[in-house]
């Protein structure tokens, strides 16, 4: 990075001194250099088959090459392995071995380690008489580089004709070089990838003869798994396993050195190959048995870091360079948000510039026209997206990621929800291959997830499935005729409104009874009997119900962990219901003990919950947490005086009653009922929704809560109160602990001496949207890191930043951005906090003849021509409007 050496050492085979080495080295690319005719017969040339778009192109094989073959004089006879490590103490001496023992002595060159400063040095594992016996040359790098430059620096070193890049835990099986040798000496322009099958650690014998060779480009500059693809040709590598000659490797300059650590290596090899005059070619009789980490096996586990940032910063080198105009789509996604506002940078990348000038590379449609079997033929490069309405109930097709009640293998379904032009869940377009081989499209992906729609037996429910490029997943085979989504697999049955629901059961809680709240806005448990010998209740009286006394819910563990309080009936025998006054403060507050529990006393968490823990001794009481105001008629009170003078409330304990109010969700932000409607793809914007009315349920206040506006830290604090209440009491978001001693996240009314509904942020303000993380009295964060939203301890991590990032809009919107984890490759939506979550019905299987009979019929809508389309004919000077796609 600072353009200096990094520190190397250099522990050679045999007994021959360094210096020896370097002058045969140096001989060695003397006499590579004197050879005029090699080096004229061997430079790339530019490629002699002109790329022309041809339709309905369903196989690689039938597109010509992007470049003639050459001819090698100089014959391609002997390999060099190189074995990036870092901290494989386990499994490098086997790699090794297997290594030397399965390549013929004449071909096999050397076998370079690179180790990449692990905590043991490898030439402490490999001893000297080892090293000597297997070829093998240990390069030692005293700080780490990172498997990038690791294998940089051994491609650079090997001395072979061919450079076998391989990991340092695989066994190759027998003959796996004949493959190799054999498509190189035909075009040392290609890069060959052997199939990879997997190793079983423990006895080191392969466990299949399956395995895979081929990865596909994704837009958001990644890459997945094809093996289904039908073709001799890789569109890109999967990175750590491939041969390459040592002429091609020279003359596309090797790896990006300005990449660090791991990832993304792989996607600018196989770009600035497939663009530069070369080919990669999966060489499937070529076998090389590869150890895969398992989270259920310690001894898989990485032994090295790879920082999230490092891996995404590769792969937008990568695609910076190489995707030309659509880089803007590499661009639209989350995970390159911090890139695009300037916060990280990828850094210059004029060395690969010049190498691009002096291959003279072709342009990325070149790329798509290649393989525009991937790109046309899936659906990768769509002629539109939209969204499925159903016309009888006006509704839509959207994917529910937080479903009520079970579903099969907790498989997400589709429902029907209000129409919603903002949601990515309910945008599709045409994809999979037709299994006729004719072209696009055999089923329905979500845009930019790669998930499809999918139903498994002929009346059951319809659901998210990854999906199958190839079209062979019969489940996914959809198809819209004549306002029908039918089933392919058994064109009798299609999708609709699942059979048995009335039309009109999805409807707003809005036009629902107000839940029932069974408590006041003011505390209602009494203090009861404190005179008595026998111990005092704290009660809570019910006009409609029993008495109440209040008690913990569960017998203490043998830790003695603190126990949650609720209510039962007084009648009850569960629980302990007597209380006892302990230890007396100075002020007239106390400790508040159980009666039948030695040392067992009341604790009000900072304000959070009532709990049951040992009891401090009296100079911990003094911190207050279990110090109460016990009056006979009167609420249990806890004074918060000493965590901020200007902050003089009582708190009191409440009863856990579930059920009893508002739960919220996190659904898909919607303008309101009228605005929605109205609003199409392409006329909304961002900006424009900040201005107008929320969906009854996402609309909030923030409330102060202080009337002098900040505590003495300098905080805000207010709370989140409904937009729309339904009677006169409004009602604030509010956390607490629930009897099973989770904390829960509802509405319940608002109260100013409640700070379970007291919400602060550290806030800064962008295009009239808050940035923030929501935090609470207790100092918990809300996160929604999950289809659910639930509170976390606040995190200063990378990805717990982002789960517990919000949005408080100028619309009254409370909204979670999209969220991404796992450098990209998982995410979720953006969403918005809902207390009047709309009911969703779910979509399934049912007879054609009784969707026509019950008056179902789809259609599209918002039809759009997505960017990565319009990028296209923007670079080809086409129309929109053609049938070219």
């Amino acid at each position: 990075e600072n353009g200096k050496a990094p520190e190397t050492e250099m522990v050679e085979s045999g007994g021959t001194c360094w210096i020896f080495g370097v002058l045969a080295l140096v001989g060695a690319v003397s006499a590579f250099l004197l050879n005029p005719n090699f080096l004229e017969d061997l430079k790339p040339k530019e490629p002699v088959v002109e790329v022309k778009l041809v339709e309905h192109i369903t196989n690689a094989e039938a597109f010509p090459t992007t470049a003639a073959p050459i001819k090698a004089k100089h014959p391609i006879q002997t390999l060099s392995v190189v074995l990036p490590c870092a901290n494989e103490d386990d499994f490098v001496m086997r790699t090794v071995q297997s290594v030397f023992e399965s390549v013929p002595e004449d071909q096999l060159e050397e076998i370079l380690v690179v180790d990449d400063a692990s905590h043991r040095s490898i030439s402490r594992v490999l001893k000297h008489d080892f090293l000597r016996a297997h070829k093998t040359r240990v390069l030692r790098q005293v700080k780490s580089q990172g498997l990038i430059r690791s294998k940089k620096r051994g491609g650079n070193a090997a001395k072979g004709d061919v450079i076998v890049f391989l990991d340092c835990h695989v066994k190759p099986m027998e003959n796996w070089t004949v493959p190799i040798f054999k498509n190189l000496r035909e075009n040392p322009r290609r890069v060959v990838v052997p199939l990879i099958t997997p190793l079983d650690p423990e006895t080191w014998e392969e466990t299949a003869t399956i395995g895979g060779s081929k990865m596909c480009l994704t837009w958001n500059a990644d890459f997945h798994w094809c093996n289904w693809y039908q073709s001799k040709y890789v569109p890109i590598l999967s990175g750590g396993i491939l041969a390459i000659s040592r002429f091609w490797w020279e003359a596309t300059g090797g790896y990006d050195e300005r990449m660090v650590a791991w990832g993304g290596e792989n996607l600018d090899q196989s770009l600035r190959t497939w663009l530069c005059g070369g080919e990669i070619v999966a060489a499937e009789e070529s076998r090389v048995a590869h150890m895969w980490r398992d989270p259920n096996k310690p001894e898989t586990q990485l032994r090295y870091t790879i920082p999230s940032t490092a891996v995404r910063r590769n792969r937008l080198r990568a695609a910076q360079f190489w995707l030309g105009p659509w880089i803007k789509k590499v661009m639209s996604f989350p995970e390159f948000e911090d890139f695009k506002e300037g916060t990280l940078e990828i850094g210059d990348l004029d060395n690969i510039a010049a190498i691009a000038r002096n291959l003279k590379c072709k342009a990325f449609d070149s790329y798509i026209d290649r393989f525009q079997d991937l790109y046309f033929g899936t659906g990768l490069i769509p002629k539109s997206t939209f969204h499925f309405r159903e016309k009888s109930t006006g509704l839509c097709l959207a994917l529910d990621l937080n479903p009520k009640g079970p579903t099969p293998d907790d498989l997400k379904p589709f429902v029907l929800a209000p129409c919603n032009a903002r949601t990515e869940m309910q945008r599709f377009h045409a994809a999979n291959m037709k299994l006729d081989g004719s072209g696009c499209c055999s089923g329905f992906s979500i845009w930019n997830w790669a998930t499809c729609l999918a139903m498994y037996e002929p009346r059951g429910g319809v659901y998210a499935q990854a999906c199958e490029p190839d079209g062979g997943v019969p489940a996914q085979l959809i198809s819209l005729k004549d306002g029908l989504l039918v089933w392919e697999e058994d064109s009798k049955y299609c999708l609709g409104p699942q059979v048995g629901v009335p039309s009109d059961a999805i409807e707003e809680t809005s036009k629902q009874k107000d839940p029932k709240v069974s408590f006041s806005t003011s505390c209602e448990p009494r203090v009861k009997e404190l005179d008595s010998e026998e111990g005092f209740l704290i009660v809570l009286e019910q006009e409609d119900g029993p008495e109440l006394c209040l008690t913990w819910h569960d017998i203490l563990n043998d830790l003695g962990e603190e126990q949650h309080m609720r209510f039962l009936p007084c009648k009850d025998k569960r629980g302990f219901f007597r209380f006892e006054l302990g230890y007396q403060h100075p002020d007239g507050r106390h400790q508040v003990q159980l009666k039948k529990l030695f040392k067992k006393c009341l604790d009000a968490d900072s304000g959070r919950f009532l709990s049951v823990v040992p009891c401090e001794d009296e100079e911990k009481a003094r911190k207050l947490n279990q110090l109460f105001t016990v009056e006979e008629g009167k609420a249990l009170g806890w004074n918060t005086a000493g965590f901020g003078a200007e902050m003089n409330i009582d708190w009191c304990a409440d009863k856990f009653v579930e059920g009893n109010t508002a739960e919220i969700e996190l659904t898909p932000c919607e303008l309101a009922a009228e605005k929605a409607s109205e609003a199409t793809p392409v006329q909304w914007s961002e900006e424009a929704a900040l201005y107008e009315a929320p969906r009854d349920g996402q609309g909030w206040i923030r409330d102060p809560v202080l009337s002098e506006g900040l505590d003495s830290k300098g905080k805000e604090w207010f709370r989140l109160k409904e937009a729309s209440p339904i009677g006169e009491v409004s009602r604030c978001l509010t956390h607490q602990r629930t009897s099973s001693g989770n904390v829960d996240l509802r509405m319940k009314p608002c109260e100013t001496d409640r700070p379970s509904q007291w919400w602060t942020h550290n806030a800064h303000r962008s295009d009239g949207k808050i940035y923030s993380r929501l935090e609470s009295y207790d100092g918990k964060c809300l996160d929604a890191g999950g289809t659910q939203i639930f509170m976390t301890p606040c995190s200063h991590a990378e990805i717990d930043l982002l789960a517990q990032r919000w949005i408080i809009s100028r619309n009254g919107w409370v909204q979670a951005p999209l969220y991404w984890y796992d450098n990209g490759r998982e995410k979720l939506p953006a969403r918005c906090l809902d207390y009047r979550a709309p009911k969703a019905r779910r979509v399934s299987g049912l007879s054609c003849d009784a969707a026509r009979e019950a008056g179902f019929s789809w259609e599209q809508i918002w039809d759009e021509i997505p960017q990565e389309t319009r990028i296209y004919h923007e670079v080809k000077g086409t129309s929109p409007d053609s049938d070219e796609l």
